[in-house]
């Protein structure tokens, strides 16, 4: 298996053992109800299915782009931080939440940000 995330392999149990997360970068995965890889499934000719598959793709990547973006500004805040100042947990979890905030906008509830 392949994160959608980060791109790391693992295998089943593996996933199993993370309770559903990547064991790489901690992500949790989407199991498919078709196990079939990907290759070797039939290509549709519904037009519905065809919208549906390319939502479904657009909402993991714009979900890849936003995590990532979020981990660079919370990465650029830290770096530059830590050229004056000692930083504590608490500051940087107050620092990864405003990443959050800024690189998800309304896309997440701001009341169950970690």
């Amino acid at each position: 298996m392949k994160c959608v995330h980060c791109g790391g392999e693992f295998t089943a149990d593996q996933l199993q053992e993370n309770q559903g997360a990547c064991p790489h970068c901690g992500q949790p995965q989407q199991m498919e109800a078709d196990p079939q890889p990907e290759e070797t499934k039939e290509p549709t000719s519904d037009p519905q299915e065809k919208a549906a598959l390319i939502e479904n793709q657009l909402q993991d990547l714009s979900q890849i782009i936003c995590d990532i973006y979020s981990r660079f500004l919370f990465e650029d805040t830290v770096f530059n931080r830590c050229k004056n100042e000692f930083l504590f947990a608490k500051d940087l979890e107050e620092i990864m939440l405003e990443a959050q905030k800024e690189a998800y906008g309304n896309g997440l509830d701001h009341d169950v940000l970690h």
